[in-house]
């Protein structure tokens, strides 16, 4: 039967396969400089699969606010105002933008009371300079 410690070399790759020493394992500073190499390299792939789970996430949480928003019957371009920690964050920013585009569209409605005085056609000569201004 096999040491552990072979056994355990041959699972984590450590074994010796120049063939020019006639030891079947490395040295101790040999397997501890290959166990660090791969430790970074797991951590580099854990650090990956970090960062996509946060892009996910965030891919989630943009699909919950365009869906929320939809169905609330708010404009898309307002889906880049919502703040998208949370659900919860998503949910009052959702509802705070509702009451704004309500008030907006009550106020666009009703006409303002007071001064209102039809604008009388331009003259020639108002037109000219008109041109001439913007021109």
């Amino acid at each position: 039967m096999e040491n552990t410690s072979e056994l355990i070399d041959e699972k984590l790759g450590l074994q010796n396969t120049d063939g020019d020493t006639a030891l079947d394992t490395f040295s101790l500073d040999e397997r501890e400089a290959n166990l660090n190499k791969k430790e970074m390299e797991i951590k580099e792939k854990l650090s990956e699969i970090k960062r996509k789970e946060e892009l996910l996430h965030i891919i989630e949480m943009e699909q919950k606010a365009r869906d929320m928003a939809s169905k609330r019957g708010l404009p898309m371009e307002a889906v880049q105002l919502i703040d998208m920690q949370s659900e919860e964050t998503i949910t009052e920013s959702i509802d705070i933008l509702q009451r704004l585009l309500s008030k907006i569209k009550t106020e666009q409605s009703a006409p303002a009371v007071g001064d209102f005085k039809p604008t009388e056609p331009l003259t020639y000569s108002q037109r000219a300079e008109l041109y001439l201004t913007n021109r």
